[in-house]
């Protein structure tokens, strides 16, 4: 979807696009946005809405990411715009931190979570009162006390572009935001199987899309590049028939969705591209 472009960092196009090279790029999500600093210094998410269990794995995926990355660094996960987190969101995460912990403490020195003065702020809060850490923990209500404690009180134009991307992206329709999840289920929707799926008539979610800078064809075709290259990583399926799985009519077609959103070819893409 259309959002700002960054300054201080650069917007990766797709989800596999920040996995290879996280280094001074950001993502956003369905429910969360995701960036390392181009110094390396510095990583963070802000989380917002209702984050599911597969938000969860998407926000992971990231996590690892980032911390394959060498050196090491501080982090800050802004929680002050999050709706509401059930207990199977809040579960997933404290799983993954437990087992994680021994890792994220090789790159990790300290994490700060910004909070806000609320129900969901008060469950974020407690997050690092519940779960254990090998690294120093805080929590804040203002982001820049965060910073300060990190010792990145200079990362201050970085996290106010940040914020900005994360409130544009926030700002989409709840139809908009949901459609990229649902088109990763199921790359090979219609405008009209989309449509239903999302209980919106064909004409309001292109004129939704339209009033985003986008339209449903890019949305698929961007989605099913993602979900190629991830069949292309965790699988042995040819192209031929990755082309088939992701609703492209011919391993010609996907080859032209791959270069425009990659500049390279599904074959040559998979070569290159690390297994986690």
């Amino acid at each position: 979807m259309r959002v700002p472009r960054p300054t201080c960092l650069r917007l990766a196009p797709t989800l596999p696009a920040f996995l290879q090279r996280p280094l001074g790029r950001c993502i956003v999500l369905r429910t969360s946005l995701h960036y390392l600093a181009p110094h390396g210094g510095l990583s963070g998410a802000v989380l917002w809405a209702e984050p599911t269990e597969g938000d969860v794995e998407r926000m992971l995926a990231v996590t690892v990411a980032i911390a394959g990355v060498a050196g090491r660094r501080v982090a800050l996960i802004d929680t002050r715009a999050v709706g509401r987190v059930d207990p199977f969101t809040f579960r997933a995460l404290a799983r993954y931190t437990r087992e994680h912990d021994a890792s994220i403490s090789r790159r990790i020195t300290r994490v700060a979570i910004v909070h806000a003065q609320d129900v969901p702020g008060a469950v974020a809060a407690g997050f690092a009162r519940v779960v254990p850490f090998s690294v120093p923990i805080e929590v804040f209500a203002d982001t820049t006390d965060a910073l300060r404690w990190l010792g990145r009180d200079d990362d201050g134009p970085l996290l106010a572009e940040v914020e900005a991307l994360s409130v544009r992206a926030r700002a989409q329709p709840a139809t908009v935001r949901d459609l990229a999840p649902l088109l990763e289920t199921e790359p090979r929707s219609t405008l009209a199987s989309a449509a239903s799926a999302l209980g919106v008539s064909r004409r309001t979610l292109q004129r939704l899309l339209g009033e985003e800078g986008t339209s449903f064809r890019r949305e698929l075709n961007a989605t099913r590049v993602r979900v190629a290259q991830r069949l292309l990583l965790e699988s042995g399926e040819t192209v031929s028939r990755v082309a088939i799985e992701v609703g492209c009519s011919s391993p010609q077609q996907l080859a032209a969705l791959f270069r425009r959103v990659t500049g390279e070819s599904p074959t040559a893409w998979r070569a290159r591209a690390p297994r986690t």
